[in-house]
């Protein structure tokens, strides 16, 4: 029944740690998965973050190149204003000048005038107004072109600034991205460390279902070989008992009852002998037993103190043990019994 018993233990323990080995198998394949998926997020946040880069050096350029053009546009603005600063200057010296001109010619005669009149209109006042048109039209041209510009600049600033409204939008989503994996990441590395956790105590329970597993077994096939011993010791004893019955029923046969009275003394004498000896050795065998499983089991509870519950008890063992001697000394007292009827036979009547 005790045997039984350990064998339903064992039985449990393998499924136990079966079942420990698949929650772990389990668990690893699940830790693989999660270490891609990590991996996986981790390339997508380094994607995130090159990009992220890229859109800051673009609008660092689309800035440098904003900033040069309200440079160039500054440059012309006051270019355009000494231009012009200087156009007026001259109309005013002109103006001076003609008028200062004609105070002189007041001053000179009239025919002096009228030569120098009439010599100054032929020569050189169709180019002053040649001069001038030309002069005026050309400064209309540039400012036309300058106002093109302008405009086209303008747009282009508009737009620069359009584009770099995007790219704030762009980065601002970008960095919530990346906070968001970031906060995903540390969820995940949590995770994986509590599951680190698990498989290491999944591994310990398991370790320590294996040695009691181990201790069971060893256990059970030192009773067995015990039991076996106990067995064939009492078999040999059996058939030594019915060797002595067949030996003193010939001797009462064939020799005279105080020959045989004497010779079966002498036979008992030995025969007791040697049983109380195979008993004080068998005895002295379980006691070392005894002592043996006691250290193991003593290890075994220093090293695994959960595992004190599933082990076998010393008292247990001892019984099992002792239901071998048992057996041997319920086979060894009809010897005796028979030993007592020989005599009673041999008794001289």
């Amino acid at each position: 029944m005790a045997l039984t018993g350990e064998q339903k233990e064992v039985k449990m323990m393998s499924e136990l740690s079966n079942k420990v080995l698949l929650q772990y198998e389990s668990l690893q394949r699940e830790y693989e998965k999660i270490k891609k998926e990590c991996k996986k997020m981790q390339e997508e946040r380094d994607e995130a973050l090159r990009k992220l880069k890229e859109f800051e050096q673009v609008s660092h350029r689309v800035i440098e190149e904003v900033n040069n053009i309200q440079e160039n546009l500054e440059i012309e603005k006051t270019c355009r204003e000494n231009v012009e600063a200087l156009a007026s200057k001259l109309n005013r010296q002109n103006r001076s000048l003609k008028r200062k001109s004609m105070l002189f010619m007041s001053r000179l005669g009239a025919d002096v005038v009228a030569e120098i009149g009439l010599d100054d209109e032929d020569d050189e006042d169709p180019q002053e107004e040649e001069s001038a048109v030309c002069s005026s039209s050309h400064c209309q041209i540039v400012i036309t072109e300058l106002r093109d510009k302008l405009e086209v600049i303008l747009a282009e600033k508009k737009q620069i600034a359009i584009d770099l409204e995007t790219t704030k939008e762009q980065l601002c989503q970008t960095r919530q991205e990346l906070l968001k994996e970031k906060h995903d990441n540390t969820v995940l590395i949590a995770e994986t460390f509590q599951q680190k956790k698990l498989l290491g105590k999944y591994n310990r329970v398991s370790q320590y279902a294996l040695d009691e597993f181990e201790a069971l077994q060893d256990d059970l096939n030192l009773e067995r070989d015990l039991r076996s011993e106990a067995e064939k010791f009492a078999h040999e004893m059996l058939v030594e008992q019915k060797k002595l019955k067949r030996q003193s029923q010939m001797l009462i046969q064939s020799v005279s009852p105080t020959e045989a009275l004497e010779k079966a003394l002498a036979e008992i004498n030995t025969l007791t002998h040697t049983l109380e000896t195979q008993r004080l050795e068998h005895q002295q065998q379980k006691k070392d037993v005894s002592t043996e499983i006691a250290l193991v089991e003593k290890d075994d509870s220093e090293k695994t103190p959960a595992n004190s519950s599933g082990a076998l008890d010393l008292p247990q063992i001892e019984k099992t043990q002792s239901e071998p001697g048992q057996n041997t000394r319920d086979q060894n007292t009809p010897q005796h019994t028979t030993t007592t009827v020989c005599t009673d036979q041999l008794k001289p009547s």
